[in-house]
């Protein structure tokens, strides 16, 4: 679909220049051949009329793929991963936007490229949890659509989390997405005696195919879901998250040092946020005192387990949700 250059409202009014900064896992072609990027360069054109037409097509090298172009500040295309078509012939005719050509603004168009990796990484899922006070806290049973659907955005908005809570007789429910998977394999390692073990007992809400994942226990339920975030759940599962070799991970650190890494990132609270633009989340953080936020890749795959049937899960205040990593 071709986009003009006022793409994003009034983004590009001011575009005379176009920066295209490549990686070295993958390289970027023009349909012109006048304007190729390749591996690790960072390429720059001028737009100064209102001939300026062009698409760009993002090629991944070998065991790469590409995710889209970045979602940032005065980007181009961000978010998606087509062929970026971009024209000025939108400015003809008019004064104003000829004159802004002429300005000395520049405009991103950035590939982001990433490991092949696992069968989970970058997945979208939803869950529904459904909450009843046991002894010491809270049951819940865990209904997800991995590996049924991509849980279609409107039925998951959709969703009354009270409503469901009262036809399930239950104290609470609550929606759990829609989630992507930052991680690449996801190995479940043991039950935690007491627990329902998977079983593939399926329902629909609100026309949403969903499993029962599994029934935990949460001892820290309102950390979990406290507004905000930045608190502590104990969730009892036990499981194994991969990442690979050369994967961008995103880390919460907290004033004693701890340290969390993101197991999976929200719409829910910032409906188009996208896995490209995940590595400059820490800008849009509400950080408490204390607490760090980084993103860097890996130079060798890394494991993140559970730890004796017992995840530690922190969620921020877009609810994307972190896991302790054990001191190494």
């Amino acid at each position: 679909m071709r986009k003009s250059l006022l793409l994003f409202s009034t983004a590009l009014l001011a575009a005379c220049k176009i920066n295209m900064p490549v990686s070295d896992d993958g390289r970027v072609v023009s349909l012109s051949g006048a304007r190729d990027c390749g591996p690790g360069e960072t390429c720059e054109f001028d737009v100064s009329d209102t001939f300026f037409e062009e698409t760009f097509t993002a090629v991944p090298g070998a065991g790469q793929v590409f995710l889209g172009w970045r979602k940032r500040d005065r980007g181009l295309c961000g978010g998606t991963a087509a062929p970026c078509e971009l024209s000025t012939s939108a400015f003809a005719g008019d004064a104003a936007l000829a004159g802004l050509l002429a300005s000395d603004e520049t405009f991103f168009l950035q590939p982001v490229f990433a490991p092949t990796g696992g069968p989970s990484f970058n997945v979208r899922y939803c869950e529904v949890l459904i909450g009843r006070a046991v002894d010491d806290g809270f049951e819940a049973e865990v209904w997800g659509s991995q590996s049924l659907n991509d849980c279609p955005e409107a039925k998951v908005r959709a969703l009354d989390p009270v409503a469901i809570a009262r036809e399930n007789d239950a104290e609470w429910a609550n929606i759990n997405g829609p989630r992507y998977w930052v991680i690449d394999n996801l190995q479940l390692t043991s039950i935690p005696p007491g627990f329902r073990a998977p079983e593939d007992i399926r329902r629909e809400f609100g026309g949403i195919e969903m499993r029962l994942i599994t029934s935990v226990r949460l001892s820290g339920v309102q950390g979990l879901l406290a507004a905000g975030g930045y608190q502590v759940a104990e969730v009892a599962r036990g499981t194994l998250f991969t990442f690979v070799k050369g994967r961008r991970v995103y880390e919460l650190e907290d004033p004693a040092g701890s340290r969390y890494l993101m197991q999976s990132f929200s719409q829910a609270v910032k409906q188009r946020q996208d896995i490209t633009e995940l590595a400059d989340l820490g800008s849009r953080l509400q950080l408490p005192p204390g607490w760090r936020f980084r993103s860097y890749i890996l130079d060798e795959a890394l494991q993140l387990p559970s730890v004796d049937g017992i995840a530690r899960v922190v969620t921020d205040n877009l609810e994307n949700t972190y896991q302790l990593l054990p001191e190494q």
